[in-house]
């Protein structure tokens, strides 16, 4: 939960041309994320969408 913390607070601060609301919530021991995502083009969300396979 901590890395996935710090991965959307980066996203949300990082001034890319993208912007990321997020809420992280702890539900009896599982992790739920409900987060929003506008970029600024169609390139920085294939970029994105990549990045999210090495979490997996």
């Amino acid at each position: 939960m901590t890395k996935l913390k710090e991965l959307a607070a980066a996203a949300s601060s990082a001034d890319e041309g993208a912007s990321v609301a997020y809420k992280i919530k702890d539900l009896e021991g599982q992790v739920e994320l409900d987060a929003a995502f506008t970029f600024s083009c169609q390139a920085e969300m294939i970029i994105f969408e990549l990045s999210l396979r090495s979490l997996a």
